[in-house]
C-alpha cells in the first residue's frame, strides 16, 4: 500500500511533495528531502519542476526515524 498523505513544500519555483503515512514534521520533510537527493545522487536540488518522494515514515507506531 501507498503511503497516502501528501506533506508539500516549496522552495523558489520548485514544488516537492513527500508521500507519508502521516503528517510529517519540518525536520522530517528535510531528513526525506535530504535521502532523496543522496539517492538519486544529486548535490543540489533543481530551480523549478515537481518532485515526488515516497516516505515510510509513519508505518507503523514505533518509527526509529
Amino acid at each position: 500500500m501507498k503511503p497516502n498523505v501528501k506533506n508539500h513544500g516549496r522552495i523558489d519555483n520548485l514544488d516537492i511533495y513527500v508521500y507519508a503515512y502521516r503528517r510529517l514534521t519540518e525536520k522530517e520533510f528535510a531528513l526525506a528531502v535530504k535521502s532523496y537527493l543522496r539517492e538519486n545522487h544529486l548535490k543540489k536540488l533543481p530551480q523549478s519542476g515537481k518532485i515526488e518522494i515516497y516516505s515510510i515514515l509513519g508505518s507503523s507506531s514505533t518509527d526509529l526515524l
